[in-house]
């Protein structure tokens, strides 16, 4: 119904939805047509998704200068797929088939100006609490470092929680960009240009979400274990919060992972042992249906079960498995922890959860990944969980009411999220109660990421944006307005904060 009344991520959802049989049949012209409809209001999943139709040729007929016109649409409007995947058409076309589809992509701009215009600075509307589309989006078929005087690490009894931590750096959801995310602990002063520690004794946060949707999620991953164990040895410390998209890689939901993300995990036996793994399923369906008497193999179609199983596949699963290589990292690691009077988590702490203890939730989680059969109705799958709640941007009054009681529970003075929308800067919300730090470091706006993270340096906060150091606003009103323009104008043009300083100036 919400496609019906052109909502374009409720089109482009359908879309993936009928693109990949997820609740109804798989239908390729469907999912071209709401595709093509969420792509004519500027949608990057979609543009991205209508290459891929086209490369294919599932649903229409193949056509490469098509498929690289949409590849090249869907790289503008930041889809963060699109710059591996228009190598596939890029290294099949002439110079001539390149420049057709170079013109196709500027006429198409041309011919939807108003709807990109909108797109990019859009009328303000609460995000729905239950709106996936930021994960969904990516769903994929194919500074110096803190004072030199000594700092004492003070170790509570509680787990999970850190004292008289001098400097503190807390990067929002990363989603496999590898570069965005070095650039931002460059411009904290945390690596060198060799990617090694130079932090010193600073304690860095990573509040989840380092997995899916973008082309380097293992490489960050083996990045974190490197720098973990060099913090340790300078004095300082890495802490690998738990995200959802961690959780789901763990349990299996891989929606989100994109074909760089499997591609990543490809050895020479890959092909192998995907063709084995085919012909054991094949079986397992034929012995199925003997010992329930059906005459019928229900068996997928053998296209249909290669697309969902891409090479990669396999590995990637089993590194995630609570033995394997990833699994194993991130069941050592918490969902919450509180460094000084901060709380840190990937969603914040819903109303549902202001009483816990950090042990629960953290042992809780814990547990449950490593026997995913045990989870449903657990602390990993739920939507008020601290791994999905979205109250901190939507839910504002339940928020606010709980927040007391949280904060007081925990001993913290305010929380630090990423997993909700902050707005392409870092935002304090509810008397900087709470403070959203999932900037957006993954989608590009004229090939400029955001960049920006937050910083806690003797007991003061800053943000960061892209290496200058801003003082949070006081308030949601006038110096937020203050604080938007120093950032906007550390940004590349058009700043993607332009949209949030018009609303802002009238009041």
């Amino acid at each position: 119904k919400a496609a019906e009344e052109g909502n374009d991520d409720a089109q482009f959802n359908l879309g993936v939805m009928y693109d990949i049989g997820h609740g109804v049949k798989v239908d390729f012209v469907q999912a071209e047509k709401w595709y093509r409809k969420a792509a004519d209001q500027w949608n990057d999943g979609a543009l991205c998704n209508l290459a891929i139709l086209y490369y294919n040729g599932d649903g229409v007929k193949r056509d490469l200068v098509q498929s690289h016109t949409y590849y090249l649409l869907a790289k503008e409007a930041g889809d963060p797929r699109a710059s591996d995947l228009i190598q596939l058409t890029t290294e099949k076309l002439t110079k001539k088939q390149i420049a057709q589809a170079e013109q196709a992509a500027e006429q198409f701009k041309k011919d939807h100006a108003k709807q990109i215009e909108l797109a990019k600075n859009p009328p303000v509307k609460p995000p729905s609490p239950d709106s996936v589309t930021a994960e969904a989006a990516v769903v994929a078929k194919v500074a110096e470092p803190g004072a030199a005087a000594p700092v004492v690490t003070v170790v509570a009894n509680t787990p999970g929680v850190w004292t008289g931590i001098e400097r503190v750096v807390a990067v929002g959801d990363i989603h496999g960009n590898y570069h965005q995310f070095v650039a931002v602990l460059r411009a904290a002063g945390l690596v060198d240009e060799s990617e090694n520690w130079s932090g010193g004794r600073t304690h860095l946060v990573q509040t989840g979400d380092v997995v899916d949707e973008g082309p380097e999620s293992r490489r960050l991953m083996d990045l974190l274990m490197k720098l973990e164990d060099q913090a340790k040895t300078a004095g300082g410390m890495v802490h690998c919060l738990l995200g959802n998209h961690e959780a789901m890689d763990a349990y299996g939901d891989l929606r989100f992972v994109s074909p760089a993300g499997y591609q990543e995990f490809v050895t020479a036996q890959s092909l192998v042992m995907r063709d084995a793994s085919y012909e054991l399923y094949r079986k397992g369906q034929a012995t199925y249906a003997a010992a329930n008497n059906r005459s019928v193999i229900e068996e997928m179609p053998k296209d249909d079960w290669m697309r969902q199983h891409p090479p990669g596949f396999f590995e990637q699963r089993d590194a995630f498995a609570p033995s394997g290589k990833y699994g194993k990292w991130l069941l050592a690691h918490d969902t919450v922890i509180r460094i000084n009077d901060t709380l840190y988590s990937h969603a914040g702490i819903s109303p549902r959860y202001a009483t816990y203890s950090l042990q629960q939730i953290n042992e809780g989680v814990r547990s449950e990944l490593a026997h995913p059969e045990t989870m449903a109705g657990g602390i990993a799958t739920d939507l008020q969980g601290p791994l999905w709640y979205r109250g901190f941007a939507s839910d504002l009054d339940a928020a606010a009411l709980s927040l007391d009681e949280t904060l007081k529970n925990f001993q913290a003075k305010r929380e630090v999220v990423g997993h909700v929308d902050a707005g392409s800067a870092v935002t304090p919300r509810f008397q900087n109660r709470v403070i959203l730090i999932d900037v957006g470091l993954a989608p590009v706006q004229n090939n400029a990421a955001r960049q920006a993270c937050l910083i806690e340096e003797n007991n003061k906060l800053f943000a960061l944006h892209r290496g200058a150091r801003i003082e949070l606003p006081k308030d949601e009103q006038g110096d937020m307005l203050r604080y938007l323009k120093q950032a906007a104008a550390l940004d590349p043009e058009p700043s993607p904060l332009a949209s949030r300083i018009r609303l802002l100036e009238p009041k």
